[in-house]
């Protein structure tokens, strides 16, 4: 089946035809910033009981079935491959199998789920779940083997490491009939596969497709499935995003296909465009794009603008370099090569800028903190913050009491100094930022990269010797009776705040007279 070309806006010499590679792999997002490589070989395996795994596949039916209504039916899916070491790929469009009542046979109930890294809660993390498709039982040694290999390569790549904490990955051992994939080497071949992974999709060679459905289902046997990759078994490269779906595939023992899908992360995660010229000759002719690493503005007008990458231009390796977005002339990108324009190289200052601030608009910095409250807290409760934390940096905190910030209050924990304060209800709140110098845009700090928790505490009226919410004579009685005595009840040894000093002098009398007949 013939696939829509995009065109971009581009005076193209006759004769081209421009085919748009766009996002796919967004679920490689995820794995690029997955924890410790050497937990990964032990991982953690948890069997699931058959009431827990009709549970999670009816949960899996009900999330195809909004699938498919959002998509009416019909999935684009993104694909790239090199050619000549150039990057090359396109877009078609594939229609979905109208959902079902069960999307698997009973025979998940024999796959087991390993969960490699396990960096906290799946409420603020992003649960990445690995599937393989063609590999038999004897080679699930092998397609743990190809998992790890892809993990690796990931993770050296800037600034996926750096966030590698924020991310949870499972692998899910799937046990095909027959090993390999369909139309693997060459088209014909078929072969019974749990996921039915095919090349030649759509009459696309290097096009691979899954059930989509399938591959929902087995997900499900994880704790939680944010992003799914599928590895065929296979050498053969090629790949497939799934737009909207949150699913992508890769040949599991190709390493060039993993570098690719680099690249293509930058499209799905990132929301960077590509920085190479598609067609020698063609300009770009079209209005300001919103990605952030192309621009019709050179280096100069940006500064005097404002606008795109001006906040990097002190740095050697970036400028406006004119050729992007498959033109080559009219339209800018920030450095001479990246993993935008060409494999092999890091993805540079003003994209890693772009990955770091679209970690925080999934994740919140606050991974956990004291419990909110309906009503006014104690003045003397011990409150706690438990921020994210990155790989080579920490975040920062700052306490407040009424929005004023309290000098070193920096750490996880915090009590107001609230003998300082006026009897009544004062605000506490903490803000927790990543001031990472990888992110020099401070609007999209304060709006993705910042977070802030507040409470309320009753300062109480600690003059108020009898309790009766007033400061009157009924307390002058009770100091009286305890003129330079130990503490009784109820006590009249109410200074110096906030645990008295165990006896009943001046100290207290200054205190009850400093809030005579209060309120």
């Amino acid at each position: 089946m013939p696939f829509p070309s995009f065109k971009p806006t581009c005076s193209i010499p006759s004769g081209n035809i421009c085919l748009r590679s766009q996002t796919f792999l967004s679920v490689l997002t995820w794995i690029l910033v997955t924890g410790i490589l050497p937990l990964m070989a032990q991982g953690h395996k948890s069997p699931l009981p058959s009431s827990e795994v009709s549970a999670r596949m009816e949960a899996a039916v009900e999330r195809y079935q909004a699938l498919y209504e959002r998509t009416d039916g019909e999935i684009s899916v993104y694909y790239d491959y090199l050619e000549n070491n150039q990057l090359a790929g396109g877009i078609t469009t594939l229609i979905l199998p109208e959902p079902v009542e069960s999307l698997m046979p009973e025979a998940l109930l024999e796959w087991s789920v390993t969960t490699l890294i396990d960096n906290g809660p799946s409420a603020n993390r992003v649960d990445v779940v690995l599937l393989g498709d063609g590999y038999t039982e004897p080679e699930l040694a092998d397609y743990a083997t190809h998992v790890n290999n892809v993990l690796t390569l990931f993770l050296q790549e800037e600034p996926l490491a750096a966030y590698a904490s924020y991310v949870n990955v499972h692998r899910v051992d799937v046990i095909s009939n027959e090993s390999g994939v369909d139309n693997d080497p060459v088209e014909g071949i078929l072969r019974d596969t749990a996921l039915d992974m095919r090349y030649f999709c759509g009459g696309i060679e290097r096009l691979l497709c899954i059930s989509v459905s399938k591959a929902m289902a087995a997900a499900a046997l994880a704790p939680d499935a944010d992003q799914i990759l599928a590895l065929a078994n296979s050498t053969k490269y090629g790949g497939a995003g799934y737009a909207s779906s949150d699913l992508a595939t890769l040949a599991g023992n190709n390493s060039a296909s993993v570098e690719v899908a680099l690249h293509e992360f930058g499209h799905s995660f990132g929301n960077l465009a590509d920085e190479y010229h598609y067609y020698d000759g063609a300009t770009y002719t079209g209005s300001e794009p919103m990605q952030a690493n192309i621009s019709i503005y050179n280096a100069d007008q940006q500064l005097a603008l404002q606008r795109k990458w001006y906040r990097w231009l002190d740095l050697s390796e970036v400028d406006a370099f004119e050729g992007a977005n498959y033109c080559q002339y009219g339209i800018y990108r920030p450095t001479n090569y990246s993993k935008m324009r060409s494999l092999g190289y890091p993805f540079q200052a003003v994209n890693v800028e772009q990955f770091v601030i679209n970690f925080y608009k999934v994740l919140s910095p606050i991974d956990d903190a004291t419990p909110s409250s309906g009503f006014p807290l104690p003045a003397d409760t011990p409150f706690f913050v438990t921020p994210l934390q990155p790989v080579d940096h920490a975040l920062d905190i700052q306490w407040s009491v009424d929005d004023e910030a309290t000098p070193g209050a920096t750490d996880t924990h915090f009590t107001a100094n609230w003998c300082r304060l006026a009897p009544g209800i004062h605000e506490v709140s903490v803000t927790v930022v990543d001031n990472t110098d990888r992110v020099r845009d401070e609007s999209a700090r304060a709006t993705w990269m910042t977070e802030t928790r507040q409470w309320q505490i009753e300062v109480p009226f600690r003059a108020d010797i009898t309790g009766d919410g007033h400061v009157n004579l009924a307390d002058v009685v009770v100091l009286q009776q305890s003129w330079l005595q130990a503490p009784s009840d109820p006590s009249a040894d109410i200074a110096p705040c906030p645990v008295g000093d165990n006896k009943i002098d001046l100290y207290d009398f200054a205190l009850l007279a400093a809030y005579w007949l209060y309120p």
